[in-house]
């Protein structure tokens, strides 16, 4: 009899999903964000990690002794800025991509801003199948204009399944790789990319965060990069990719992108925690960044 292979399970798609959900119910101004369908999940998830760190995750406003300092903060302002991306997106966008989508609901929250695309939520079957479970269970219903693509980054099966769809020059897309590239393997981050850089239509945008480099490789900074690193490790999901700092512009250009918009942890205090008097509300763990980025097309 051959064993069954155990269903795959992010700890940290749940982590992310309870502190979404910690944020749509703050009192705090600049820690307030809109995901409400995050509240609702979070009443479903019912793993043995996800109910020990819902007592400290939805209860408390300050110092959280189950989380790394500013894990949450980033999330938070992630969460925000990602939000805006979707309340923003270039006039005439047809097809939105959700790489790694985990828990996100944003197909379902920006559902009218998003009624003249198409939306791919492409993630691991097991991580899917899963979510679906779930909003069966509290009854949301996702528009038809949302398909669901099991896909399992690892096996590079992300290429083959974008290049049989119907892509066209009239198409313009966007592609949204949120809390995905840490965990990829370096290649599997660079196929990606380079996928995206060779699909066949117009306007390609795309947002991802990252890790520094030197952080994956032990050089850790001055603000709990040691206990986030650890936290992640310790669940079984480490991190394995990096982009060297200050070094983004280049490491983008083989793939024919351009930075749009670029944040470290200081500009998302400046931008999302700090208010008209110049004081910062919350400080953002130095190890992670992120990039809003354009491809350059051929004349």
């Amino acid at each position: 009899m051959t064993n069954k292979a155990k269903p795959f399970f992010s700890t940290t798609a749940e982590m992310v999903c309870l502190l979404r959900a910690k944020s749509f119910n703050e009192k705090r101004e600049f820690f307030k964000s809109d995901d409400y369908v995050s509240v609702l999940i979070s009443h479903s998830l019912n793993s043995f990690l996800s109910i020990m760190h819902k007592s400290f995750v939805l209860g408390f406003d300050g110092f959280n002794p189950m989380l790394p300092a500013g894990i949450y903060e980033y999330v938070v302002a992630r969460t925000r800025y990602i939000d805006n991306l979707f309340c923003t997106l270039p006039a005439g966008t047809s097809r939105v991509f959700i790489l790694g989508a985990g828990y996100d609901s944003r197909a379902f929250r920006f559902q009218e801003a998003l009624k003249n695309c198409l939306v791919y939520e492409c993630d691991h079957p097991d991580m899917q199948y899963n979510k679906r479970r779930l909003l069966k269970k509290i009854n949301i219903d996702y528009p038809e204009n949302v398909n669901f693509v099991p896909i399992n980054f690892s096996d590079y099966s992300f290429a083959e399944w974008i290049q049989a769809i119907d892509l066209s020059i009239k198409d313009r897309c966007f592609f949204l790789l949120e809390g995905l590239t840490m965990y990829l393997a370096p290649q599997q981050m660079k196929s990606i990319l380079h996928t995206i850089s060779q699909v066949a239509a117009g306007q390609c945008r795309l947002f991802f965060d990252y890790a520094y480099a030197e952080v994956i490789s032990g050089e850790y900074g001055s603000y709990n990069e040691a206990e986030c690193i650890a936290e992640v490790r310790t669940v079984g999901e480490p991190w394995r990719f990096g982009i060297e700092k200050d070094t983004l512009a280049v490491f983008l250009q083989p793939y024919r992108l351009k930075v749009l918009d670029e944040m470290t942890s200081r500009d998302m205090e400046l931008n999302q925690f700090t208010d008209r008097d110049g004081v910062c509300h919350g400080n953002v763990m130095n190890s992670v960044a992120w990039v809003l980025a354009e491809r350059i097309n051929e004349a």
